[in-house]
């Protein structure tokens, strides 16, 4: 995470100097420059790369590399120091809201997260979500499976089979969902569709919620962090934004228990979890309340 944050700032390393131990310390990967408008992208394994690729123009090297292979490099690099130091490249980082990153003052991190998110577009998915539905959802009390699988689910990060699939085909060597084994898994049949889980969506509905309301509105109302649809519990002291939030985070442990347990993913078995936790939450409510 602290790469891809540095990574959203604007830079300008063409005229960074660095040392021989710094240049052996970075990885390849940095060292390769690419176009950005070239179609020409480097092998998902770098190691896979040969001496070719460079010298017969596929790939260059980044400007701030290139006087390392000046056999004579001018005192001006101090190339002779003995150590490395990533101070060149931290030098050179730029915002666009004039944050003096190379100054020795602290700063506050909303400060840092401004300079990133003004340097990148933020993805329609995550600004679809108004600033007072996050609020509301980090006041939540959740537990960290809760909280993460919510996050993971609005930010696209469900390691479904078929991504599995397609990052690491020689250990994962099919896309079809592990659970009910007939169509290429997804986000939405990770988490939703697959028959098995909509047993489970289908119960929580008829249990907890309004008989009306269908997975597509619990899906909407948890990627848009808006519970205002699904609103109506039929338990006393239990919310529904509570009710889905925790059905979602069972299915995903049933889910991974079947992965790496080999339990099998039973729908009744996954429901009985699911009202254990929402009764264990009531009683922590009534507790809190009473003290």
């Amino acid at each position: 995470m602290m790469y891809k944050s540095i990574n959203m700032l604007p830079r300008d390393f063409d005229e960074v100097a660095i040392n021989l131990p710094t240049a052996l310390m970075l990885p390849l990967s940095t060292v390769i420059y690419s176009d950005p408008q070239s179609t020409v992208k480097l092998p998902r394994k770098v190691h896979s790369m040969t001496d070719a690729d460079v010298f017969a123009g596929t790939f260059k090297i980044q400007p701030f590399f290139l006087p390392l292979f000046v056999p004579s490099a001018p005192s001006s690099l101090s190339l002779s120091s003995s150590s490395s130091s990533l101070r060149p490249f931290v030098t050179h980082l730029t915002t666009t809201n004039n944050l003096a990153i190379t100054s020795s003052t602290s700063y506050k991190s909303k400060s840092y997260r401004q300079a990133c998110s003004s340097a990148s577009a933020v993805p329609q998915h995550l600004t679809a979500i108004v600033s007072a539905q996050w609020s509301f959802f980090w006041s939540l009390s959740l537990t960290m499976i809760q909280r993460n699988v919510v996050y993971r689910l609005i930010s696209k990060c469900i390691p479904h089979q078929s991504l599995l699939h397609l990052r690491f085909p020689t250990v994962h060597l099919s896309p079809l969902c592990v659970v009910c084994s007939l169509v290429d898994d997804s986000i939405d049949h990770f988490l939703f569709v697959c028959s098995l889980k909509v047993a489970v969506w289908q119960g929580i509905i008829s249990e907890f919620l309004w008989p009306t309301k269908t997975i597509a509105d619990i899906c909407h109302s948890l990627l848009s962090l808006d519970f205002h649809n699904i609103r109506y519990s039929q338990r006393p002291h239990a919310s529904s934004h509570h009710i889905v939030i925790i059905a979602m985070s069972n299915i995903w442990k049933a889910h991974y228990r079947l992965i790496f347990d080999q339990t099998p993913f039973a729908p009744a078995a996954v429901l009985n979890s699911i009202r254990l936790d929402i009764q264990k939450m009531i009683d922590e409510d009534l507790i809190h309340a009473s003290l």
